[in-house]
């Protein structure tokens, strides 16, 4: 298993399933994982999982339909560790996937809905969209 040691993980979607079972794999490789979900009963009970496992997780309530709380949620990763290595977008929403509009209104809230984009001391994600969430989250704007 790849060494995440010093890392930052974002898992959206990290409460349960697969989003759940991504946090908890970061974490058993050493990385700091946060956990954006909108479940206030799972995150801190997932958080406490990685926590008694010897992981280090950060549970931040998010629901990914609301702008205001993706721009919180950047902000507080930005203010806290100051960078995300690793984002993996699990959580979705079937308004955001199946209904054709920009229900978010962002390149930054969109992006955050389906992905898993490595970030190597920058966005190494070609997409034009991550470039853009790179820029945003790492000003600390967001």
């Amino acid at each position: 298993m790849t060494d995440f040691n010093g890392r930052v993980v974002l898992v959206t979607g990290g409460a349960n399933g697969m989003g759940e079972t991504t946090a908890h794999t970061f974490a058993r490789a050493r990385a700091t994982v946060v956990i954006a979900d909108f479940d206030t009963e799972r995150s801190p009970l997932v958080e406490a999982e990685i926590r008694a496992a010897g992981g280090d997780c950060h549970p931040i309530i998010t629901d990914i339909r609301e702008p205001a709380q993706v721009s919180a949620t950047a902000g507080e990763i930005a203010q806290r560790w100051g960078r995300v290595d690793v984002v993996h977008t699990n959580a979705a929403s079937l308004e955001l996937t199946t209904s054709g509009k920009d229900v978010l209104g962002s390149d930054e809230a969109r992006l955050i809905t389906g992905h898993i984009i490595p970030v190597d001391g920058g966005l190494s994600d070609s997409s034009p969209i991550a470039a853009d969430y790179w820029d945003w989250l790492s000003s600390g704007s967001g």
